[in-house]
Parts: C-alpha cells; sequence; structure tokens
C-alpha cells in the first residue's frame, strides 16, 4: 500500500475541536493526554456529543485520522484500526437507538419531513 503521507493540511494534524488534551500523539496513535489508544474513551465521548445529530460527519471526520493512522503503523494493523475508530461508532448508535441505526430509513424519514413543510 503506498499511502502518501499526512501533509499539515490534513485532519490528523489539525487538533481536535472537542479536546486538544486528548489530540492523538503520532506516530505510535495513542492519546497525548492519556496514553491509551487514540481515539481514548474520552475523546470518543466527547466526539459522539459533539456529533450526535450528525453520524455521517462523524464517521467522515474519523476517516481522515483513519487515513494517517494507516499511513503511520504497520499494514497488518489496518483491520484492528478500522474497529479502533469506527466499530465503537455504530455501537454508541445502536445503544441511542436500539432498534440500530437504518441509514435508509433516516433519509427517507428526513425526506418526508422536508415534503411535509
Amino acid at each position: 500500500m503506498n499511502a502518501v503521507p499526512p501533509t499539515s493540511e490534513t485532519p490528523a494534524s489539525v487538533p481536535l475541536a472537542a479536546s486538544a488534551a486528548h489530540s492523538p500523539a503520532r506516530s505510535a496513535w495513542t492519546c497525548s493526554c492519556c496514553g491509551g489508544p487514540w481515539p481514548c474513551e474520552t475523546i470518543r465521548a466527547r466526539l459522539l456529543a459533539e456529533f450526535r445529530d450528525r453520524p455521517t460527519s462523524l464517521t467522515v471526520y474519523l476517516t481522515g485520522y483513519f487515513s494517517a493512522a494507516v499511513a503511520d503503523l504497520p499494514v497488518d494493523l489496518a483491520g484492528q484500526l478500522w474497529d479502533r475508530f469506527f466499530a465503537w461508532t455504530d455501537e454508541a448508535r445502536q445503544a441511542v437507538s436500539p432498534s440500530g441505526y437504518d441509514a435508509g430509513s433516516w433519509a427517507v424519514s428526513q425526506t418526508r419531513s422536508k415534503e411535509s413543510r
């Protein structure tokens, strides 16, 4: 995999708006504050709160960091990194909505909502 290293303009180099203290320490991708794997539990909670009504935006936001982590860390960790960066977002959505997050149903409900205005 020939990943392009992140530059100063990529999301991975921009501190989190939620908390600069819990930003990723590259190239190990640990939390600069608590030392756990980034995104740590603290930043996950803050991101969930910040992106509560915008789950797709959270995924897009994390994708920039995920891409940089894949470039920095060994290729054999790619599956683990996917879980680390994205699996918890689905689990959190299901905890909030026990029926699970269904993008298709959400899109239909948004369209109907706009049509009824």
